[in-house]
């Protein structure tokens, strides 16, 4: 049976202070095993998504429906 690959999702809503670090923690390990890591960002009006954007391999959406 082939492995599926692995997607890791997080939401965030101004967290700024926390994304950079769970994205450093998240990002090495997921992409060591060819998996992805999806931010979805909530509108935030801090940075957060500014932060997400300085990972490369993060597929950043931005959340426009709320």
């Amino acid at each position: 049976m082939p492995e599926l690959p692995l997607s890791v999702i997080t939401v965030t809503h101004n967290h700024a202070s926390y994304i950079g670090r769970c994205l450093d923690a998240l990002v090495p390990e997921v992409s060591r095993i060819g998996g992805e890591v999806i931010v979805v960002d909530n509108r935030s009006d801090d940075d957060s998504a500014a932060i997400a954007r300085q990972y490369p391999t993060v597929n950043l959406r931005i959340n426009t429906q709320i």
